[in-house]
């Protein structure tokens, strides 16, 4: 008498290719996902890395344009004169400074360039804090050390070329890159015939 094998039942090699196929089904939408989202991480420290640059340049250009205002109102000083302030903090090529907005502030005293702790890179360190006005909630970021350390920092270099114009350059470096962002521009004497 023979006996007849059964055929019922799977083979290890058919379990092992099934369950290949289920791990690579659920890993690679992960694996997509977490890339995504890692992405979108990134994209948004870039984002606010920019907005922190380009705030310090738009305090600067309302530094200088202050001096026109100035002008305006009688003051016959010289309206290039907020190159002074840049010269008396020691702000420098070298020198990191921090740059300042204080609420509700439209005079030159509510704005302010400082000198940063030391020279060494990363010194000026930027504090998030959160504001309520008029329901909504901001988050703002100052040098005030009165909020939570944000992980930006925001170098402010300010030299003065002639009394034509300033070079004005600002590095931001975010909480997880290694590249800061940089962004260079120039203001000129724009009212120098006045």
């Amino acid at each position: 008498m023979f006996r007849h094998k059964s055929t019922e039942g799977y083979s290890i090699v058919e379990v092992m290719v099934a369950v290949t196929v289920l791990l690579l089904a659920i890993v690679g939408p992960i694996t997509i996902a977490s890339k995504g989202l890692k992405s979108a991480a990134y994209a948004r420290e870039q984002n606010t890395a920019f907005f922190l640059a380009q705030e310090a340049i738009e305090i600067v250009v309302k530094l200088r344009n202050e001096g026109i205002l100035n002008y305006q109102e009688g003051n016959t000083a010289d309206i290039w004169d907020w190159t002074d302030q840049i010269t008396n903090v020691g702000c420098t090529s070298l020198v990191p400074c921090g740059v300042n907005a204080v609420d509700g502030g439209g005079s030159m005293s509510d704005w302010s360039i400082f000198r940063c702790d030391s020279t060494t890179v990363g010194s000026c360190e930027l504090y998030q804090s959160e504001e309520t006005v008029s329901g909504n909630t901001f988050t703002k970021y100052t040098y005030n050390e009165n909020g939570e350390l944000s992980g930006y920092e925001r170098d402010l270099y300010l030299t003065v070329l002639n009394d034509e114009y300033v070079e004005v350059r600002v590095v931001v470096r975010s909480p997880n890159t290694t590249r800061p962002l940089e962004i260079n521009t120039y203001l000129y004497n724009i009212y120098d015939d006045i």
